[in-house]
């Protein structure tokens, strides 16, 4: 995504001079640089002007992410799924659950089936098909 590629050239090298950070709540820390090409952002509705004049030191010191952001999201599931899907989109998690989880299953259980039996049409003895079956559902 747009913002993925953003937040890639923001940390691709170290910053020379001050930092110019947005304080917009909706753009935290989002370097000024980057957001000099955008008309409006894609996390929040603030435009560049209402940034631009806000400047920031960095330090070694300061948190990438602020402490309350990161609890509050672990100890609630439902806000964590709603920031994950507002960063990836909804399309793309339900694409990988499908993919990952109900697709590996049906196939799993078809494969699960035949397999004992082209085990034995080869004549693999028992011990052997028990290693078998074992390193080829590894992926799963």
């Amino acid at each position: 995504s747009h913002l993925a590629q953003t937040w890639a050239q923001a940390l691709s090298g170290p910053p020379r001079g001050p930092v110019h950070t947005c304080r917009n709540p909706s753009l935290p820390g989002l370097p000024m640089s980057l957001l000099k090409n955008e008309r409006r952002s894609e996390v929040g509705s603030a435009s560049t002007e209402e940034c631009e004049n806000e400047t920031a030191e960095a330090s070694e010191t300061e948190p990438l992410i602020p402490k309350e952001s990161r609890s509050s999201s672990l100890c609630s599931p439902c806000t964590w799924l709603r920031e994950l899907a507002d960063s990836f989109g909804y399309r793309l998690l339900v694409l990988l659950f499908v993919v990952q989880h109900c697709q590996k299953g049906f196939m799993a259980s078809f494969v699960g089936m035949a397999e004992p039996y082209l085990y034995k049409t080869y004549r693999v003895p028992a011990p052997q098909v028990q290693i078998y079956q074992s390193v080829t559902s590894l992926p799963w």
